[in-house]
């Protein structure tokens, strides 16, 4: 086969590219070797999401669709396996639209593990690929502690977390930032006793106090050990679960443990022979996702250049406007939006009031609970607020919050930070009304 564009890897980063190539006219070959969605729509962070909805849906107070959520009632017997096996479902129902959508837009789709013969060839089985232009999209892998083997069965990543037929009684997680901490909400609340390790003093150091507070309050009330300046040792496999042993020689036993630390890049077999190599873990690019190699690009958390599921979106979105109409590839992090899937959420964009403070910015904040809202009221004292942080000039800082649904409102405070609008400016606009929405309005008002 001579191709035009080869696409290895169907995660987020690697779909998204192919996709919009085939709108655009090129008819990309995307090789995957497993199954389409990779860490962020196969075997992580959708799943995750998930199942937390279901979780709310089961404990959320009868009568109410936000708040009133009864942390102190478990499950009802059965439902955390029904909650696992609908997953489990959903997310090989989610591969399979995936292979439609491809697949009716033109990208042929190619399954198997390919290996790289050189800088313009790929062998796929018995077929030899050669290509024009090449995209790595391949992503990251769970990284264990130095000695420490994942075995799929008693010491294991995400991947067999979220495809677990039922939940463990007891669950010793490795990593407290914030894949470890969203696996410690998510377990607490289908009834595993949870216990984290965390090599650093603080949990989520980078995040305001005031943000992470509810949620480690309700991790402390599931029951949920949270343990800092503990540094792993050994992990080993004993009768029917597994054990661990810190550095200071304290013992942690449990059914299962889940490595969620640090991660290392998927590569694809063959990559030496296209005269690529890794700097820092990572395969480097300039901001056209241009490798050292002209013709191959890098998209997603392989280039490192900030290792989110929205990121690799936007770059293969974006990788393929420029090869279809050559447009620069913009990389605007600063503002960045993000949220952790925790039960409750918490997440925003732009700066925290730690940053500004080590930074010197002078700022002024105001903070509104969603309670205090007029559609709160009503909603069994939802939990959380949002908060907005402005320069003494008026601009945006930040806008930072937390509660049960926040994650659908923080990817458009991205865009208003990034626009640097000021409150003058989004005084100016209309606010639907009664919404919880009206928070960020409400806070704005004590500012202007």
């Amino acid at each position: 086969m001579n191709t035009e564009l080869v696409i290895i890897g169907g995660g987020p980063a690697g779909y998204h590219c192919a996709l919009q190539c085939a709108r655009q006219g090129l008819k990309p070959v995307l090789i995957e070797k497993e199954a389409l969605g990779g860490t962020g729509l196969r075997w992580g962070c959708l799943p995750v999401k998930y199942i937390m909805d279901r979780i709310r849906a089961h404990k959320t107070r009868r009568g109410f669709w936000s708040g009133g959520i009864a942390g102190e009632e478990p499950l009802a017997s059965g439902v955390a396996e029904t909650i696992l096996s609908d997953s489990r479902k959903t997310m090989a129902d989610v591969s399979e639209t995936m292979e439609e959508q491809l697949t009716a837009a033109g990208v042929t789709l190619l399954y198997g593990d390919p290996e790289l013969l050189g800088p313009q060839r790929v062998q796929l089985g018995d077929e030899t690929i050669t290509f024009r232009r090449l995209v790595l999209a391949t992503g990251t892998e769970a990284k264990p502690p130095a000695g420490v083997r994942l075995d799929g069965k008693y010491i294991i990543s995400h991947r067999e977390a979220v495809a677990i037929a039922e939940p463990p009684a007891s669950l010793l997680i490795l990593g407290g930032d914030v894949e470890g901490l969203e696996f410690a909400s998510l377990f607490s609340e289908l009834g595993s006793r949870v216990t984290v390790l965390e090599m650093q003093p603080d949990l989520l150091a980078g995040t305001d106090p005031d943000l992470t507070a509810p949620l480690f309050r309700r991790l402390e009330a599931n029951g949920v050990a949270l343990n800092t300046a503990t540094q792993v040792a050994t992990v080993k496999p004993v009768d029917n679960g597994v054990e661990v042993q810190a550095v200071d020689g304290r013992l942690y036993e449990a059914e299962l443990a889940l490595v969620a630390m640090t991660r290392r890049p998927v590569l694809p077999a063959g990559l030496e022979k296209t005269g690529l190599s890794l700097v820092d873990g990572r395969i480097p690019v300039n901001d056209d996702c241009q490798t050292t190699v002209e013709h191959i690009y890098c998209i997603g958390d392989l280039n490192g250049r900030m290792e989110m599921g929205h990121t690799g979106i936007q770059q293969g979105v974006l990788l393929a406007d420029h090869f279809n109409r050559g447009t620069p590839i913009t990389w605007r992090y600063a503002p960045l939006p993000r949220a952790m899937f925790t039960l409750p959420q918490n997440g925003g964009a732009g700066r925290q009031e730690l940053e500004l403070k080590a930074a010197g910015i002078p700022y002024r904040k105001a903070q509104v609970r969603w309670a205090d809202t007029w559609r709160g009221m009503g909603q069994a004292e939802p939990e959380g607020f949002v908060k907005v942080l402005v320069h003494e000039n008026g601009t945006l800082l930040g806008i930072w919050m937390t509660g049960y649904e926040i994650s659908e409102q923080v990817g458009l405070a991205g865009m208003l930070i990034d626009e640097k609008k000021t409150v003058d400016d989004l005084k100016q606009q209309l606010w639907v009304h009664p919404t919880l929405s009206e928070a960020l309005h409400m806070a704005l008002l004590q500012l202007s």
